[in-house]
């Protein structure tokens, strides 16, 4: 391991602080202006999709329209037969 004297460290920790210290008052000084604002950006107009949802939303449904209740679970036995016959269980 080098061994330092600690004056000479102290000192160029201090140097070091210095010259940061200097840089950034230097840079406080010779800052540039802040860029302009940006104006914000054109928003697409929602009002026509939004019609749209709220008519088909308000829209009652068919009466043709199957209710949305899954059927009936078969019985565990019929799965067992089902599931070794290979049927589909999805739509069975």
């Amino acid at each position: 391991m080098i061994k330092f004297p600690r004056v000479h460290i102290a000192e160029s920790v201090q140097n070091r602080i210095l010259n940061a210290n200097a840089e950034i008052e230097l840079g406080r000084m010779m800052a540039a202006p802040p860029p302009p604002p940006v104006p914000p950006p054109d928003l697409p107009d929602t009002t026509l999709p939004s019609a749209l949802i709220d008519a088909k939303v308000a829209t009652p449904v068919p009466a043709d329209v199957p209710p949305l209740e899954a059927p009936p679970e078969p019985p565990a036995g019929e799965r067992a037969g089902m599931v070794a016959r290979g049927d589909d269980l999805i739509s069975a």
